[in-house]
């Protein structure tokens, strides 16, 4: 079944095209049909749907059957238009929130058919060549929204104060006191057996039920942090009343950012965050126990702490040339293969980036040698707490250079998982008005590259994979040298 929306452009679609293979304009298929020039105009824009008597009327005036107008098919060049306007891209990319309308997008494909579908073909192609899914292209979505605000949400943030006032909560915020909130104020019945007593759902954190009563299954294997954002954020879905959906979409995962963003503030509070943080940049020599100090005095998880930098530093302390990663390894894997499972980047597209790409990330960042040590120690049976660090990264192929905080930990339900968190900040100008140790030689400080495939660095100890990539953007430089050579010959 085509939905009605699809049926008019269709139709509207073919009008124009019957009407321009007559070479007439729309006064004279007025003139033709009996039908009023602003009622054609309406129906060419896809804006309205004739009944049958005027369906005559036009498929007459155009030397056509009804059964053509009316018929879905669109021919082997326009059929990409079909497909993408019932594809899940149409129903479920967020069009609106860049301002949009399904009508733009039908207007845009009107105007030239053919070229807009082989543009289409095009697209697809580059999807299918990349694995891409709508769940990428949402996700690419949500990020865009975070960086168009730099993911700094006043609102959510008043709410969280909100909250901690209407229910007299002290920071630390224990699981306990907001596990209570959701069985009192909202009726919720929480489990904490059944996901991690199936070996199927114990890779899981939670999941929410809603029938006659609110169940919220919440893995038992977490630790204390953790299973206070959890609870945190099923407040945060009553009180942003974002409702809950079982369906992915944009809406959905865009409820699910606000839910956690205001977790993490309320468990986090701004205004002393800052503050504590204040206080560290002001020091002119700094190591990572500062940074674990603080995290360890906010009684969050490393990832809750790590996402408050991200959502703090660009709004309070003008520090918004910043990245934020969370690379996982399976450390039992002889290859050691490093991947990126999240991603913000915020004013400009920093080093390194890449959810999904194949290739091998530089072993020089932070990110990997704090996994390499934190795999170490595990074998070695040696493993006190997190592994933090801090490194200063100098790319190898431009002018960047970036101060980077790094947090590994071993995952609490994913068997064999290690991640390591990193926030990066670009090192300009404000950057050293603001953070006095910028320049402090304790800290480590590399040289780095995005990925083995594209680092310049031929002698590289660390080098795991062929310069592949490198090596092709060099041939193809020197080949267009000896072309502009040959020609000014």
């Amino acid at each position: 079944m085509i939905n009605k929306k699809v049926l008019r452009f269709i139709l509207s679609l073919k009008i124009r095209q019957l009407r321009l293979k007559e070479g007439i304009n729309l006064r004279q298929l007025a003139d033709r049909s009996g039908l009023s020039h602003s009622y054609l105009n309406e129906i060419e824009k896809g804006k309205k749907y004739p009944k049958i008597d005027k369906l005559i009327a036009l498929a007459g005036a155009l030397r056509v059957t009804v059964d053509d107008l009316l018929s879905a098919k669109m021919g082997r060049s326009l059929h990409p238009l079909l497909q993408l306007l019932e594809s899940d891209f149409a129903k479920d990319f967020p069009l609106d929130m860049f301002g949009i309308s399904d009508h733009d997008v039908m207007q845009l494909m009107a105007g030239e058919p053919e070229k807009f579908a082989s543009f289409l073909v095009t697209l697809l192609e580059i999807a299918r060549s990349y694995d891409m899914k709508i769940e990428d292209l949402q996700k690419a979505a949500l990020r865009a929204y975070q960086e168009t605000n730099d993911n700094y949400f006043p609102d959510i943030e008043k709410k969280a104060v909100e909250a901690r006032e209407k229910w007299n909560l002290e920071l630390p915020i224990t699981s306990e006191k907001l596990k209570a909130i959701l069985k009192k104020e909202y009726g919720y019945k929480i489990d904490e057996e059944t996901l991690s007593s199936n070996e199927a759902s114990s890779g899981l954190r939670s999941v929410y039920k809603e029938k006659v009563t609110a169940t919220l299954f919440i893995n038992s294997a977490l630790d204390e942090a953790q299973k206070a954002f959890i609870f945190g954020q099923e407040l945060g879905y009553h009180l942003l009343e974002h409702p809950r959906k079982s369906k992915s979409s944009f809406e959905t995962q865009l409820n699910d950012y606000r839910a956690s963003y205001f977790s993490g503030a309320l468990l986090l509070d701004e205004t002393l965050f800052c503050r504590d943080l204040a206080k560290i940049f002001s020091k002119s020599s700094v190591a990572g126990d500062e940074f674990l100090e603080l995290l360890n005095g906010c009684r969050v998880s490393s990832e809750v702490f790590m996402h408050r930098l991200t959502q703090l530093l660009p709004h309070h302390f003008k520090l918004n040339q910043l990245f934020f990663l969370r690379c996982n390894e399976d450390y039992l894997d002889r290859n050691k293969s490093y991947y990126i499972s999240k991603e913000l980047h915020l004013s400009q597209l920093h080093n390194p980036h890449g959810v999904n790409l194949h290739e091998h990330y530089c072993r020089r960042w932070i990110t990997v040698w704090l996994l390499e040590e934190l795999s170490k120690k595990m074998n070695e049976k040696s493993l006190n707490g997190l592994e933090v660090g801090l490194q200063r990264s100098k790319m190898v192929d431009n002018e960047n250079e970036y101060f980077c905080l790094s947090i590994a930990r071993p995952s609490k339900i994913k068997k064999r998982t290690n991640s390591c968190l990193t926030v990066g900040i670009l090192i300009n100008q404000e950057f050293k008005d603001t953070v006095k140790f910028w320049n402090d030689s304790g800290i480590i400080n590399k040289e780095v590259g995005q990925t083995c495939e594209r680092c310049p660095i031929e002698d590289c100890s660390e080098r795991v994979a062929v310069p592949t990539i490198h090596r092709s953007l060099e041939r193809k430089k020197k080949e267009k040298i000896a072309v502009q050579e040959i020609l000014n010959s």
